[in-house]
């Protein structure tokens, strides 16, 4: 109970303090908006599939192999690459040194596709063409089973018109600017959590209120954890907030499973908390930290593609992005709400949670060594 009490105490400081209100709810609203607005063209349909290339490898010239020759047409007038390799080690080395963000091998039984861990968005898209490919001509050759006459008119359509638009389960199946800042935003803004898990700690340093707090007859413990819950009951509401407002008043995109892109959020809000507590008891200067923080926030939000796209910057940057957290919290949210596609949420979850740990414990340590 007294672990609730205290999270009430921090909810209620943090929404006195209306520098930190505009600073958690109105300024991504705006950002969103502003970018979301200025940057439209960049994320346009002409643009779309400009940095996609595929190479693929024909092994028969069955009626698969027929249908996909005119499906590459309609793919190059997109602006798609596909270009054809003679072996499959060829098709793959193109994938491992990011020359092609995927490869095709196409036989009698059917196609399989590999795809860089690289690829992120385009890899989907990618996947999802294949898949409307795939299900169409599945469903051509149903026909030409029941009712063989009607191929003449399906045959006239060669077109593919749909297929672009309608390439996963889902509504759409790409971000507009306004849906991928509403994200990257969301996931910007929740980096800055860390200031509020650092002032929930050094507050009571400044504002002299931390021997009083000792003095009470509860655990530093709970103590610790009730401010720690208080900032995540916070940034919970903060998302909840950011996700409504951008879905129903920008009309951003937030797919079929928004709970659990709220549960991805929820990780990184956990996530940024700890770090915020538990470096306030490493540097005990506000000031130097609270800047700190906001470079490294800075620096991770960009390599988390939070400002612009990163995928078609080579496979070098592709790599060092690796080593911020917020590219695979991201790419989960991207990947669950444009495909259908869970593979990523567990390893945003796992890194966050394991974040989490490491500083909640040097945040617990420090505590105990507090004395009043």
């Amino acid at each position: 109970m007294s672990v609730l009490i205290i999270a009430f105490k921090g909810i209620k400081q943090t929404f006195r303090n209306k520098q930190a209100l505009v600073m958690g709810l109105l300024f991504p609203i705006v950002l969103i908006f502003i970018l979301g607005t200025v940057l439209s063209g960049a994320f346009s349909d002409s643009s779309t599939f400009k940095n996609i290339s595929v190479a693929y490898l024909e092994q028969d010239s069955g009626y698969l192999s027929k249908g996909f020759d005119g499906f590459i047409d309609k793919g190059n007038s997109i602006g798609i690459k596909y270009s054809k390799v003679i072996t499959e080690e060829e098709g793959l080395k193109a994938v491992k040194n990011g020359k092609s963000t995927g490869f095709l091998e196409i036989n009698d039984k059917g196609m399989k596709l590999y795809k860089s861990d690289l690829a992120g968005i385009q890899g989907s898209v990618v996947e999802s063409l294949m898949q409307s490919f795939l299900q169409r001509y599945g469903a051509v050759m149903e026909i030409a089973r029941v009712n063989p006459g009607a191929l003449n008119e399906i045959n006239n359509n060669t077109s593919y018109e749909g297929l672009v638009t309608n390439i996963s389960l889902n509504n759409k199946a790409k971000p507009e600017a306004m849906d991928y800042y509403a994200v990257t935003m969301l996931t910007l803004i929740i980096l800055y959590s860390s200031m509020n898990g650092m002032y929930s700690i050094a507050g009571e340093r400044t504002a002299k209120t931390q021997d009083r707090l000792f003095c009470a007859p509860v655990s530093k413990y709970k103590t610790l954890m009730g401010k720690i819950l208080g900032d995540i009951i916070y940034s919970a509401l903060q998302i909840v907030i950011i996700i409504t407002f951008s879905k129903f008043v920008f009309h951003a995109y937030w797919g079929e499973h928004i709970g659990t892109v709220f549960i991805i959020a929820l990780a990184e809000a956990v996530m940024t908390v700890s770090i915020g507590a538990g470096l306030s008891f490493i540097i005990k200067d506000t000031g130097v930290l609270s800047g700190l923080l906001s470079m490294f926030s800075s620096i991770l939000a960009f390599l988390g593609g939070g400002y612009f796209p990163l995928d078609g910057m080579g496979k070098t940057m592709q790599m060092i992005t690796n080593i911020s957290p917020v590219k695979w919290i991201n790419q989960a949210m991207f990947q669950v709400i444009y495909s259908n596609d869970f593979s990523s949420v567990g390893i945003a979850i796992g890194i966050s949670v394991l974040i989490s740990a490491i500083f909640i414990g040097i945040s617990s340590l420090g505590y105990r060594k507090e004395a009043v």
